[in-house]
């Protein structure tokens, strides 16, 4: 059964700046987001976009005199509008990415190192003097120190380059090592700034120590792709996924109402299909 995790507020962390929680994995479910200051979506949101582009339109059309035409338009954007905020699209949506990888499947034990990738962080903002990893990248973070203590003891690698003042394979060094994760067994790489730039990375820490079988960690909806640029640079992967965002969809009332979580989980969901496809 998904377990539902508890919110959790930034000012209550501790020393290293993270929560401390029970010893289970999240794989999906409902939980209350941190609000804050965090860095994620650095490309163009094209759902939105797509509906600011239609009401653009709309506006000029009806100015043009083509009543009709804009009709349609205003119609098209409130109507993708709705699907785009409505969670049970955005479900489906990233269940066609989710789908290959059960949610009950562990990885092999006879890899040679576990790779968890970054994704957003918590800019500094008192009274955090520092940042700290966002939610995504502290799920991803917890479960490679979750696989790490039930028996995949292997270097951990943190992949992740320099985001705002600190260099993000650090921040998840701290992350990991709140987590149960020996520093000693804390690699990092700290000079990716995309899934391609994490798999090329890697790679050149990784291939000339003879180490390419891997546990390759990352929230379920970004696997597919980042499974794919690993094995492109040389790599046997043993995925892990975490989080599955079809798991959130529990059937409330509450989330056949539009919403927010629903566009971000449609665009990201839009984003690694268009990135796939290249």
């Amino acid at each position: 059964m998904l377990r539902k995790f508890p919110k959790i507020e930034l000012g209550s962390f501790g020393t290293a700046g993270y929560a401390r929680e029970p010893d289970y994995q999240v794989r999906g479910g409902s939980f209350t987001y941190l609000r804050d200051s965090m860095h994620a979506m650095r490309y163009l949101q094209p759902g939105l976009t797509l509906v600011l582009v239609l009401l653009a339109a709309g506006i000029l059309a009806r100015k043009r005199g083509a009543q009709k035409l804009a009709g349609r338009l205003f119609a098209a954007a409130a109507v993708f509008l709705l699907l785009w905020s409505w969670m049970p699209a955005a479900a489906l949506g990233a269940w066609t990415l989710e789908r290959r990888y059960p949610q009950e499947r562990l990885p092999r034990r006879d890899a040679q190192a576990i790779v968890v990738l970054a994704s957003s962080y918590y800019a500094p903002n008192p009274p955090r003097p520092r940042s700290v990893p966002g939610w995504d990248t502290y799920l991803r973070c917890r479960h490679a120190a979750w696989l790490y203590r039930k028996g995949w003891r292997m270097p951990v690698v943190a992949s992740g380059g320099g985001q705002g003042d600190r260099v993000m394979a650090e921040i998840m060094r701290d992350a990991l090592i709140a987590e149960g994760v020996p520093r000693e067994s804390i690699w990092l790489e700290g000079e990716s700034d995309s899934t391609r730039e994490n798999a090329a990375f890697s790679a050149k820490l990784l291939l000339p120590r003879g180490i390419r079988r891997i546990v390759l960690v990352t929230e379920a909806y970004h696997m597919r792709r980042a499974e794919r640029d690993f094995q492109k640079k040389g790599f046997d992967v043993e995925p892990a996924p975490c989080s599955y965002r079809w798991a959130e969809f529990e059937w409330r009332w509450e989330q056949f109402v539009p919403g927010a979580r629903a566009i971000t989980i449609n665009e990201n969901t839009l984003h690694e299909w268009l990135a796939l496809a290249r």
